[in-house]
Order: C-alpha cells, then sequence, then structure tokens
C-alpha cells in the first residue's frame, strides 16, 4: 500500500451516451487498485451502467437510499474485485426529481461522501450523460474530472458546454474543481479521422490537457461487461488492460504532485 496521500475525487463526465464514461470508470479504477491503492467507485448514473457492468444493479440499499436518509452509506458498500462499490439503479433518478427543494441540494453527495472520504485513496464517479443536478452534486464533491471522447465524428460536439458547466461550478460552488484531462477513447492511429478529430480537439481546447495515454479499440472491452467484470480479470494481456494501467499511472502522476 502506498503512503497515504489527500484522497482524490475523480469524475468521469460527458453529457453524451456511449462515450466510456462507465467503461473508463471501472477499469481506470481497477487499475489505481492494481498499483496499490485504496479504491471507492460510485455509480451515480441512473442508468445503473456501472452496477450492471459489475453485476450488481439489484443491491439494495444503493446511493439513491443513502441520499434519501433511507440507509447509512457504509451499509451501502459492496465490495467487488478488491474494490469498494456503491452501486445505483433506477430509484436515482426519481430522487432527482425530490432534491429540487432540498437546501443545500447541489451538496448532497458530498456531503456522505465525507463520511468515507477518508477511508480511500481515489474515489471515481460515474456520472449520469447529462449535466443534470446529480452531475452538478458530482461536480461539487470531486477535485478532478476527466471527459472521455470517443473517436467518431460527433466527438467533441459539446464539450464547450462541458467546459461552461465546470466553470460555473468552480464559480459559484466549488472553486477547485479542475479538468483534469480529456481522454481519447476508441483510439485508431490507421483511421484518418483519429487524426482530424484529435487535431481538432488539441487545436479548439489547446488551454486544456489531452491524456498522453489513448484507449484503443479493444474488443475485449467491448465484451467486458458481459462477463460481469474488469478488462484485467477478462483480459490481462489486452491492449485495453495496458492502456488503462498507463493512464492510472499518468493519472498519479499528476494528482500526487
Amino acid at each position: 500500500m502506498k503512503k497515504k496521500q489527500k484522497t482524490q475525487v475523480i469524475s468521469i463526465v460527458n453529457q453524451k451516451g456511449g462515450t466510456g464514461k462507465t467503461t473508463t470508470a471501472v477499469n481506470l479504477a481497477k487499475a489505481l487498485e492494481l498499483l496499490g491503492y485504496k479504491i471507492l467507485l460510485v455509480d451515480f448514473d441512473p442508468q445503473g451502467s456501472l452496477s450492471y457492468y459489475l453485476d450488481v444493479e439489484d443491491a439494495h440499499p444503493n446511493i439513491a437510499n443513502v441520499l434519501l436518509g433511507e440507509a447509512d452509506i457504509k451499509t451501502a458498500l459492496l465490495q467487488v474485485s478488491g474494490m469498494d462499490i456503491l452501486p445505483s439503479n433506477t430509484e436515482l433518478a426519481d430522487l432527482e426529481i425530490s432534491l429540487a427543494n432540498y437546501e443545500g441540494r447541489e451538496s448532497l453527495l458530498k456531503g456522505y461522501l465525507n463520511e468515507i472520504k477518508d477511508h480511500y485513496d481515489y474515489i471515481i464517479i460515474d456520472c449520469s450523460p447529462s449535466l443534470s443536478l446529480l452531475t452538478i452534486n458530482a461536480l461539487v464533491a470531486s477535485d478532478y474530472l476527466i471527459i472521455p471522447i470517443p473517436m467518431e465524428v460527433l466527438s467533441f460536439h459539446g464539450l464547450h458546454l462541458i467546459k461552461n458547466t465546470v466553470q460555473a461550478v468552480k464559480e459559484a460552488l466549488n472553486p477547485t474543481l479542475t479538468i483534469l484531462g480529456i481522454l481519447v477513447v476508441k483510439y485508431s492511429p490507421v483511421r484518418r479521422i483519429t487524426t482530424q478529430l484529435l487535431s481538432a480537439i488539441q487545436e479548439e481546447f489547446a488551454d486544456t490537457l489531452v491524456f498522453k495515454t489513448k484507449i484503443r479499440l479493444d474488443t475485449r472491452l467491448i465484451e467486458s461487461p458481459a462477463y460481469g467484470n474488469n478488462i484485467f480479470e477478462t483480459a490481462s494481456n489486452s491492449k485495453g488492460a495496458e492502456d488503462y494501467l498507463d493512464l492510472a499511472k499518468e493519472i498519479i502522476h499528476l494528482t500526487q504532485k
């Protein structure tokens, strides 16, 4: 186990679906765990994609029960593959409506995570594919966010909206929030569109780090949710496993300075 550092909370954010948020959350978290860090994974998507990925979608209590005050956060924790998980399901969508009249509703998640935060080196939050009140809660609770961008034509449509939202959260609710970087996923250097999109991202968002590590196209990454596990336990010698381990090392370097 590494020397205890300040707990780093990282949200994986993109307002579009199908951008690799959940795949990144699960496999980055496991890579960090393999490198000796204590990890909490938070499923904060009403679709419960992360919970489905790890085969805990029917877990009760879950994060919605915690936020509604129906369960202690410690009772909702599950352990999967050496990591602690806060699961979710569609109850979270109903919760978002209930939160509308809560005082301090934007900081609700942060308050509960603070109860257990010191037990972890990294907390990774898988956000919903929208810039909703739930996503705002995740950003308020976070030190950093990572924006996964697949190398597809519409991939960076909306990046400006994410940056504007982050700036608004910084100004009003969380002045230390930082975009850690843009993560290129579904990367294939032999495709011309990949080179074009990467150049466009680097030009349009020159003030934002694009991670050196790129997550290459890998069918094993696509298949791994079917096995209810991470890429390291389904295909440890795959490109996906190699890339997420490299990403974890890059993130450690950036966050543990």
